[in-house]
């Protein structure tokens, strides 16, 4: 082989590796675009994953389902294997659990607590640091401590930073060492968390607008209630006035029928006297001139003399049981209107119930439409009660009311025959209750649901105001410290049930039974109870059950 041959072949060799070099870039180059491309098309699919899930994010309010909709994102879209959520406890000294994912086959984690001055969650929350990174390969103490608290060997630990928020939510994700190979690596590169970044971003947003919206509607529920109130308090103020006005007129006419009625009761005993003297003494007469004249017998026979003396001793004892009914009605008048009693004291309910019959005893008599409703009275032995009679004169007049209208219905609706009211009292050791039944038409579970709400009524337009069962229950509930509740019977018709202590100083005991049996997240109400009950002057502040209600308060609250 001559040297030209050998300088060929030479020369074909260097342009074969020359070859080789170029083939061999051009595969590493395509190999390079593709593991780009895969990357790119992966940041593109999680990309997507977190526009599905921030769509989703904007469309709710709540705290709860946007923490779980970012526990999704994390196992699910961006391949985690378990996440922590937690925000401070009270106190200030340490997170705790909000949230969990990933722990299923762990213990609860309810009991994990991160101190706030762990020195990796320190940097975080003074900003040192945007976030604290953990692989397999970190050894250091404090990294050491962290993974055995969030039982992950490599983690990342973020915070969620709201407007208006002292302390912010800390999120902790990451993976166990035995399982990592089948989850996304957390790498010192940082490539991990790009997905995390854009997701916590999103979450930060949803939940300021959740607090804002929380905020919003808490104002706006106040401002619904405030104005609820405010016509509650006007309603009632018209019914108020409309109460004292019926007693000021009832206690006005039994005042005017009161004074002439005691003048002609006064007189009905001293005309019997005179009528007996004058009848005496025409027997007297009768005896000393035995045969009277002509003239005379003849008058004697035109008047019925001794009819006259026959009828006149029924007739005065008539118009004395007719003044004695009158005083009677007067004072159940009176005892309606309570207007020359005190507010606060003993009284007989058996009164205040057969004044409001007296007063509703139009209603109750015979009609056109219905025969007269039968009043049957089952009353036991009770006490006088420490209340306010004229009001609960008015929760009677309320339900009775209710009552006739109940039973009227049933009377066009179904042709009731005998229409019954039914009154029965008992006593129990420490409280007295009275029931209202009637046979009318009765009340659907829809409308005995909200029966005691305020201007909620079932009666046409001009009818009723919905403020009368209303009145009644804060009367009920809220002056006397009682319940008041209703319920249908099987057989058609309506009971209504109120039960009020027998003293109103008796709440104290019953303040001292529900604070020994209350949990300390319910003591604050029941202190609540008792500023109202001192309020309202229905504790006496030197009562033994008073004493000993704050004596258990004291004692629940160390």
């Amino acid at each position: 082989m001559s040297s030209q041959d050998d300088e060929l072949i030479e020369q074909l060799r260097l342009e074969n590796q020359h070859l080789y070099d170029q083939v061999l870039q051009l595969v590493r180059s395509e190999r390079l675009l593709i593991q780009v491309n895969a990357k790119f098309e992966q940041q593109i699919q999680t990309y997507r994953q977190l526009n599905a899930v921030g769509q989703k994010l904007n469309t709710t309010f709540s705290e709860s389902e946007i923490l779980t909709l970012m526990q999704h994102c994390i196992l699910y879209d961006l391949n985690f294997e378990r996440c922590l959520v937690l925000k401070a406890k009270t106190g200030g000294r340490a997170f705790g659990v909000l949230a969990s994912a990933g722990y299923d086959d762990e213990p609860s984690m309810e009991s994990i607590e991160i101190p706030i001055a762990h020195p990796q969650i320190a940097q975080i929350l003074s900003g040192h640091i945007p976030h604290v990174t953990c692989n397999m390969e970190m050894t250091d103490p404090p990294v050491q401590s962290l993974r055995e608290i969030v039982q992950m060997d490599e983690y990342v630990v973020s915070v969620l930073r709201v407007n208006g928020m002292t302390i912010p939510y800390l999120v902790v994700t990451g993976n166990r060492r035995d399982r990592a190979k089948y989850f996304t690596r957390i790498t010192a590169d940082g490539d991990c968390l790009i997905g995390l970044q854009n997701l916590y971003g999103q979450v930060e947003g949803s939940l300021l607008q959740a607090r804002l919206y929380g905020e919003a509607q808490a104002r706006a529920e106040a401002l619904q209630q405030a104005l609820q109130n405010l016509q509650y308090a006007q309603a009632q103020l018209i019914q108020s006035e409309k109460m004292s006005s019926l007693g000021q007129l009832v206690a006005g006419v039994a005042h005017e029928i009161n004074n002439p009625v005691n003048f002609i009761a006064g007189n009905v005993a001293y005309a019997e006297q005179y009528f007996e003297s004058l009848l005496g003494l025409l027997s007297a007469y009768e005896d000393s001139y035995p045969t009277p004249p002509p003239a005379l017998q003849a008058q004697i026979e035109a008047i019925d003399l001794p009819y006259l003396r026959a009828d006149l001793p029924k007739l005065l004892s008539s118009m004395q049981m007719g003044t004695d009914r009158i005083q009677e009605i007067v004072l159940s008048l009176r005892d309606f209107s309570r207007m020359d009693e005190s507010d606060c004291k003993l009284a007989d309910l058996h009164d205040g119930l057969e004044s409001t019959l007296l007063i509703l005893q139009y209603r109750l008599k015979r009609s056109v439409d219905r025969p007269t409703i039968a009043i049957i009275r089952s009353y036991g032995d009770l006490p006088k009660v420490n209340c306010y009679p004229g009001q609960l004169n008015q929760v009677f007049m309320n339900l009775l009311s209710n009552a006739i209208d109940a039973i009227d219905e049933a009377v066009r609706d179904r042709g009731l025959v005998t229409p019954e009211i039914t009154i029965h009292t008992v006593a129990h050791r420490d409280r007295v209750e009275v029931r209202i039944q009637d046979n009318g038409v009765g009340i659907p579970a829809a409308v005995a649901a909200r029966i005691f709400d305020p201007f909620f009524t079932t009666k046409a337009v001009g009818k009723g105001t919905g403020m009368g069962l209303s009145i009644s229950y804060q009367i009920v509930s809220d002056r006397h410290r009682g319940k008041l509740w209703c319920r249908s019977l099987k057989d058609g018709g309506t009971e209504f049930v109120m039960e009020i202590p027998l003293s109103l100083n008796a709440h104290s005991l019953f303040l001292a039974n529900q604070l020994s049996e209350a949990h300390s997240k319910d003591l604050w109400k029941a202190v609540v109870s008792i500023a109202e009950g001192w309020r309202d002057g229905v504790c006496d502040g030197n009562s033994p059950e008073f004493k000993r209600a704050l004596t258990v308060f004291s004692q629940s609250a160390q």
